[in-house]
């Protein structure tokens, strides 16, 4: 009895953390504690509904430019927000082109770490958080019951968010 309730405990927090993993919006693609080279700046993303094609370091003297392209069931957004160290710029200081989804800082502007975060906004066929929110719930009761499932919850999670 002892074991069958030591694994049941242990598979229950292994559903729970799979879980809280599973539940994140957010996509951090590039954080590095240290620049390519001692010359330009880190770049951080965080990133809704769309992949980017980019560097995670600037270079020193030259423009910063980024591709965006939406995921499935997203559109690209409006706008952005560029943080240059503390400051967020705004939209007069880099060009963005929601059409093509092209960002191009100027290299004048860049004097510290980069962060850009682009949330995607959900199509018209894409489920409705409200609806998603309902399946996870469940989920998260599955995955405290049963390790086993954190793993369809996982698959449900990225699929109910166009993510697979």
């Amino acid at each position: 009895m002892k074991k069958t309730m030591g694994f049941a405990r242990a598979a229950a927090l292994f559903g729970v953390i799979i879980c809280v993993l599973s539940f994140t919006d957010t996509i951090v693609l590039a954080d590095n504690s240290q620049a390519q080279d001692d010359t330009g700046f880190n770049v951080e993303y965080t990133l809704i509904g769309v992949s980017a094609e980019a560097y995670e370091y600037t270079t020193d003297g030259e423009d910063y430019t980024a591709q965006f392209t939406p995921m499935d069931a997203y559109e690209m957004p409006a706008e952005i927000t560029v943080t240059i160290g503390e400051t967020v710029l705004g939209a007069d200081q880099y060009e963005y082109d929601a059409q093509t989804g092209e960002l191009t800082i100027p290299a004048d502007v860049i004097s510290e770490d980069v962060k850009i975060s682009v949330q995607g906004v959900a199509t018209e066929r894409s489920l409705s958080n409200d609806m998603i929110n309902r399946y996870l719930y469940i989920g998260m009761a599955l995955c405290a019951v049963t390790g086993a499932g954190a793993a369809i919850l996982l698959l449900t999670n990225k699929h109910l968010r166009g993510k697979i």
